[in-house]
């Protein structure tokens, strides 16, 4: 019991393996002690208990940075995502990116780094995902017309050519 007390001491085993240490230590001081001094290991024992409560110390602290760390990256992702609606929501194309993003109130628990990010990118979606929707013609004209479809659907440019009558131009979306 010994030796496996101070095998398990030395192999933590996610703190498994140190817990079963300092049980096994135990129980093999309490055999060498009633043996009377047939059986010996005494110094194994107390080693493997000594490393079993440094390895059950060593496991709580593992798993109490484990936590740390991980509610610090949810906190840096939720930050970056409440960052990225905000700017989503607030897009203008006439508006400056800087001034909605630099202002915008941070909510409480939010890394502001993070979500100034989060509204930068946010800003930069809704700016490249914006497109022309409708119809383009040519009213009052007659002669040659040429319609070309470009781009988006519902992006029409119409060339008119050739007018006799009512007047050249083009209305609605072109590009």
């Amino acid at each position: 019991m010994s030796i496996a007390s101070l095998i398990l001491g030395v192999v933590w085993i996610g703190g498994l393996g140190s817990l079963l240490a300092v049980i096994f230590g135990f129980i093999a001081k309490k055999r060498i002690k009633d043996s009377n001094g047939q059986q010996g290991g005494a110094g194994l024992a107390i080693a493997g208990i000594i490393l079993g409560f440094l390895g059950l110390a060593a496991t709580v602290l593992f798993w109490v940075l484990v936590l740390a760390v991980t509610h610090g990256v949810n906190q840096f992702a939720n930050s970056y995502t409440d960052g990225r609606n905000y700017g989503v929501a607030h897009y203008s194309a006439n508006g400056d990116v800087n001034a909605v993003c630099n202002s915008a109130p941070v909510p409480s628990g939010d890394d502001s780094t993070e979500f100034n990010l989060g509204c930068l990118a946010g800003w930069a979606s809704s700016s490249t995902s914006s497109g022309n929707s409708g119809s383009s013609g040519n009213s009052g004209s007659s002669g040659n017309v040429t319609t070309t479809t470009s781009g988006n659907s519902g992006n029409v440019t119409t060339t008119t050519s050739g007018n006799s009558g009512g007047g050249s131009g083009n209305t609605g979306n072109s590009g």
